[in-house]
């Protein structure tokens, strides 16, 4: 996880954080990079789209694939 405060937005900060995230995965032999964001969080995922982030699909005629879950209650 990683997070970016209001006051450091605008400057580039994200991106640079995805570039290195990047760099460091497919230095490892990453296959691919998966995020999580709320929906309304258009800033962000404009930064995650520009830097070639979308919806996963897997097989064309199922549509885009979701992320699901499911709170459990604490011991």
């Amino acid at each position: 996880d990683y997070y970016v405060v209001p006051s450091a937005r605008g400057f580039g900060i994200g991106r640079s954080l995805i570039e290195s995230i990047e760099r460091h995965a497919r230095s490892i032999g990453c296959c691919k990079l998966t995020l999580e964001v709320q929906e309304n969080n258009h800033r962000a995922r404009a930064v995650y789209s520009a830097a070639g982030f979308s919806q996963a699909v897997y097989v064309p005629e199922a549509g885009g694939s979701l992320f699901l879950s499911k709170p459990l209650a604490a011991r």
